[in-house]
């Protein structure tokens, strides 16, 4: 059982240096010091511990056939011991849509800003260039461009 809001021990922070060197998952992490994955996660970033290693071939293959299954993220990234923003980043970065997924984007139709930055980005401009001249964060332009990538990826499914 988690607390949440918890400050961080010296102790903790041990133990999460040691069993990272000794490739625990975050999940194994959190199990044994009654913490969420998120909450490690996080706490490994703030050690300096966190590498951004890319996921290997199978998982991510593993990934994409179990959520074009229709399994649920939180699940995937249960069962695979990889963070749920793993499997989110994995399931965004290759465009994947599911039946859960195809029903939240025909019950919510694309925006005609987020078109607009879609198109400014066909046309060749920087993720940058189209945040300041939108007035938006990076962050927000990326996800802006990745929903229409998916919704675009939604319209060849449904016409095939």
């Amino acid at each position: 059982m988690t607390r949440p809001y918890r400050r961080w021990t010296a102790a903790e922070n041990a133990i999460v240096c040691e069993m990272t060197s000794a490739g625990a998952t975050t999940n194994e992490i959190g199990a044994a010091l009654g913490r969420t994955s998120q909450s490690v996660e996080s706490q490994k970033r703030k050690l300096g511990l966190s590498k951004r290693i890319p996921p290997s071939r199978d998982i991510v293959d593993t990934v994409i056939a179990r959520f074009e299954s229709g399994d649920m993220k939180t699940r995937i990234a249960r069962d695979l011991g990889i963070s749920l923003r793993s499997v989110a980043h994995i399931v965004l970065a290759n465009g994947i849509v599911n039946s859960r997924s195809v029903n939240v984007m025909r019950s919510n139709p694309l925006q005609p800003d987020t078109l607009s930055i879609h198109e400014m980005r066909l046309a060749g401009m920087s993720i940058k260039e189209i945040a300041v001249r939108v007035g938006k964060t990076p962050a927000t332009v990326r996800r802006a461009v990745l929903r229409v990538e998916r919704r675009l990826a939604l319209d060849e499914v449904m016409a095939a």
